[in-house]
């Protein structure tokens, strides 16, 4: 079993819930890749952090084939992390007819 992050659509975020959801602690924001990791010798694969994420951007493979499908859908994924706003919230971006031109 293995975790996968959708790196387009997560804002990676040292304080997002499902980094703060794991017991073992698995995850940590690395200050080098700015980035989240994870320590795979601390996942249990319980799966809290799947349920935890506000826009899906974890996913939990139980094997090999549901690794590589669910790899090639976030690889497909045209979603960006400029899309958080509509996942998260609800928003919607605004039309270029409600704008004022500078």
């Amino acid at each position: 079993m293995s975790i996968l992050i959708n790196f387009k659509i997560c804002d990676n975020s040292p304080d997002c819930n499902w980094v703060k959801s794991c017991p073992m602690k698995a995850f940590y924001f690395d200050e080098e890749k700015q980035s989240i990791a994870i320590n795979p010798d601390l996942c249990t694969n319980c799966g809290r952090c799947v349920n935890s994420c506000l826009v899906w951007a974890i996913r939990l493979a139980k094997n090999q084939a549901e690794h590589e499908k669910i790899q090639k859908e976030m690889d497909e994924d045209p979603r960006t992390v400029n899309d958080l706003f509509v996942d998260r919230y609800g928003a919607v971006p605004i039309s270029n007819k409600f704008t004022i031109k500078m």
